[in-house]
């Protein structure tokens, strides 16, 4: 079983001065507070990351439908999508004679 290791403890407000957020939850364990996208797409923004940052951009920045490769819909507050994931894979154990194979079929999400 995982042992928790933080939990929200507080909820405020953060802000740069050009960007401000309420509603914004605290983990102390995490040192950071937990902004989340839909947090800042419910204020018009829209967001992109990369493997070095996340940018909020502004709200008349338009994305072309080119350079989209994936679309997915907003429920509540979490964004679904479906992606197709399958594998086959099988290893033989080197000792025994045993083997074990997973097969991977869609996953779809629960929303």
């Amino acid at each position: 079983m995982r042992e928790e290791k933080g939990k929200i403890t507080q909820k405020g407000t953060v802000s740069n001065g050009m960007l401000k957020f309420d509603n914004v939850n605290f983990v102390p364990e995490l040192k950071h507070s937990l902004l989340s996208v839909s947090q800042i797409c419910d204020k018009g923004f829209s967001t992109h990351f990369t493997g070095k940052e996340c940018l909020i951009l502004k709200p008349e920045v338009v994305i072309p439908d080119e350079w989209v490769l994936l679309r997915s819909k907003r429920k509540d507050n979490a964004y679904c999508n479906v992606l197709v994931f399958k594998c086959v894979y099988s290893k033989r154990h080197s000792v025994a004679s045993s083997s074990w194979s997973c097969k991977c079929q869609e996953l779809k999400p629960s929303c």
